[in-house]
């Protein structure tokens, strides 16, 4: 009985590491906002995929949400939407993002999509990975050119900087922090307090 004990382990091992589990976030720049979604194969002889939505803005919420099933690949593009929130597309499945109190609903397919940030790209292999929007030639290469009329061999950035193309921001959802309150004076030396 014991001899089959260890053949029959390490069976059981590689079944359930057949398994996928596995998640991918993207974080908006300058604030605690993220979007990740989870994808999990519950069972070693299914091919569907569970896709779940998990959206936060901490300290104040965190929230998850069943997205939907997939077998095989699939690509979920994320766009910057509107003051509303974020948008996810699959397919022709719409769901709208509010990170800020992290909910997520099925939105109508009338709904305006913004620019697009990235894709939650699942692989073959049942991987998921966010990939962002690629950024200007130029930028990518990270080669700025120098403006015309800049000296030769010495500091253009300051020229080339003014005339390189504007990025988009990544977009920001909520209102901005709120400053720091101003430090109180100090009181003059050899007053009571």
């Amino acid at each position: 009985m014991r001899a089959l004990a260890l053949p029959l382990t390490l069976m059981l091992a590689g079944l359930l590491g057949a398994c996928a589990d596995n998640s991918a976030s993207y974080a908006a720049a300058g604030s605690s906002d993220t979007v990740t979604i989870h994808n999990a194969q519950s069972y070693f002889w299914s091919d569907e995929l569970e896709l779940t939505l998990i959206t936060s803005h901490l300290p104040d919420c965190q929230r998850r949400s069943h997205l939907a099933s997939v077998n095989g690949e699939a690509e979920v593009e994320l766009f910057a939407g509107n003051e509303a929130g974020m948008v996810l597309r699959l397919d022709k499945q719409l769901w709208l993002v509010d990170t800020l109190a992290c909910k997520a609903a099925e939105a109508p397919a009338a709904t305006p999509l913004g620019e697009k940030i990235g894709s939650f790209k699942i692989d073959d292999t049942r991987h998921i990975a966010f990939e962002p929007v690629a950024k200007a030639t130029a930028q990518a290469s990270g080669t700025i050119t120098p403006a015309e009329g800049a000296p030769a061999g010495g500091d253009a950035a300051p020229a080339a900087a003014a005339t390189a193309p504007a990025t988009a921001a990544a977009p920001t959802l909520g209102p901005a922090p709120a400053a720091a309150p101003a430090p109180a004076a100090a009181a003059p030396a050899g007053s009571a307090p």
